[in-house]
């Protein structure tokens, strides 16, 4: 295809940072540190967002010449994003807000590509075999593990207090399993998943 580079690159950056950001959130647990965790975030779903249409437009067999505007779109969205979330950061409904109009994108991409997008239209047989090999792989794995992600933070969420305070479980292995290693799990597979999604786009 015609489709350049650039929103892969945020992509891969913005996820890359998150990363560090969520490292450095936990670390320090200060405000700075969380917007280092929480931007990163808006910009990978406002790259991935991008990737997405684009990748709609392209199966559809629209030459992406002519939505050169999309790009600006997506960068003035982007940059209005960042700048409501810095006056508003202690607020995080307006965070989950923003990113949940980005993350809504993605996934009506992602669902058009797996279940109604016509690959064989435009691209013959390589589209279909693209199709059947590639996105539809991609996108169940890209479902089972967000399903996974949303059953570990859930779990986390509920049984942390009766786990780890009042130790329902024992003093033994579930208190430490619920501090140090079921959060982290959760982050794993979360950045599986926008990696994968990243891939798909």
């Amino acid at each position: 295809g015609d489709r350049p580079p650039g929103c892969f690159v945020v992509a891969n950056l913005a996820l890359l940072s998150i990363g560090v950001g969520s490292a450095a959130l936990h670390a320090l647990l200060s405000a700075a540190a969380q917007a280092g965790d929480e931007l990163p975030m808006l910009w990978w779903t406002a790259a991935a967002s991008h990737c997405g249409i684009e990748a709609c437009l392209e199966v559809a067999g629209k030459k992406l010449a002519g939505f050169r505007w999309l790009r600006w779109l997506i960068i003035g969205a982007t940059l209005v994003a960042t700048s409501v979330y810095v006056k508003f950061r202690a607020i995080f409904v307006v965070f989950m807000a923003m990113f949940g109009t980005f993350a809504m994108v993605i996934i009506c991409c992602l669902v058009h590509l797996c279940c109604f997008a016509d690959f064989v239209a435009h691209q013959g047989v390589r589209g279909m075999v693209v199709h059947a090999r590639v996105i539809m792989p991609l996108g169940i794995s890209i479902g089972w593990l967000t399903l996974a992600a949303q059953w570990v933070w859930v779990l986390e969420m509920l049984a942390c207090k009766p786990v780890v305070q009042l130790q329902v479980l024992g003093s033994g292995w579930a208190p430490l399993m619920w501090r140090y290693a079921i959060h982290p799990f959760w982050h794993f597979i979360s950045g599986i998943v926008a990696f994968l999604i990243t891939q798909l786009l």
